[in-house]
């Protein structure tokens, strides 16, 4: 959800701006120009440290919510827990606040646990960066783009046609080497059970596509590895693909690489069905 990402982004620039005093503190003893820059770094280390370990506890409380969900809907911590590179950074944030607080008990050693605190917090922050995106919204890069979403809604007019009847000599060409941009509806397709393969958002989703009197007549996910909350929300692609008969369908909102994942293994499953 939106005010997810941005809490995310108010922790990752307090931390910027808490790994950048160890940067102008090294410079200063170099370049007195950076004395001032250092000293107010400085003045600001501690209000940082504090929106960081607040911005990013906020954050992983509401992170794994939906960016459609209602107040209602919202759950607490249903992602804060699991492991992975967002709970490690989390968990470096907590520490390094932990250090801070214990620096008359720990001495002189306090700086050097701080220090490789801080290294461990921004490897695995550019991690959970990296697996997860930058976290700009599909809407806003729409907006953005206008001339490319046209271009995309426009181009698959010229098949539509194929669907109403029995396809135009272009496309009837095109059915044997089951082109991925392809509709199967008005294509004839064998009865069967049929397997596709397609990569989802943690892994292989594997579908099982039941033919019956040329016509997809049930999709059924057999295999995948996609975290639970979202991959339920992605099932409801499958009633899209049956009953528009088409794998070129909307990704669901909120689980576009799961939803993906069943729509492309799906048309993996029907390259062995068209006659």
């Amino acid at each position: 959800m939106l005010i997810s990402r941005i809490l995310a982004w108010i922790a990752t620039l307090a931390a910027f701006l808490l790994t950048a005093k160890f940067a102008a503190r090294l410079l200063a003893k170099k370049n007195r120009r950076f004395v001032s820059l250092n000293r107010w770094l400085h003045s600001i280390h501690i209000p940082c440290g504090v929106a960081m370990v607040t911005a990013s506890t906020a954050h992983g409380l509401l992170a794994g919510n939906f960016m459609d969900a209602t107040p209602t809907e919202i759950e607490i911590a249903p992602v804060l827990f699991t492991w992975n590179a967002g709970t490690a950074a989390w968990m470096a944030t907590l520490l390094l606040a932990l250090t801070y607080l214990l620096r008359k008990a720990l001495k002189k050693r306090w700086m050097t646990a701080h220090r490789m605190l801080t290294a461990l917090f921004a490897a695995v922050c550019v991690l959970h960066i990296a697996t997860t995106g930058i976290g700009i919204d599909t809407a806003l890069i729409s907006a953005l783009q206008p001339a490319a979403q046209t271009e995309t809604d426009v181009s698959p007019a010229p098949q539509t046609a194929s669907t109403t009847g029995t396809p135009a000599p272009e496309a009837d060409a095109a059915m044997p080497s089951a082109s991925p941009e392809a509709l199967f509806a008005g294509v004839s397709l064998r009865d069967g059970v049929y397997t596709g393969t397609a990569d989802g958002y943690h892994g292989p989703v594997t579908v099982a596509v039941t033919v019956t009197e040329n016509r997809v007549s049930a999709v059924e996910v057999i295999e995948q590895d996609e975290n639970a909350r979202y991959f339920s929300r992605a099932l409801a692609v499958i009633d899209s693909i049956l009953s528009r008969q088409t794998w070129d369908v909307d990704a669901v909102s909120g689980a576009t690489y799961s939803s993906e994942g069943i729509t492309n293994a799906v048309k993996n499953a029907l390259e062995s069905a068209v006659q």
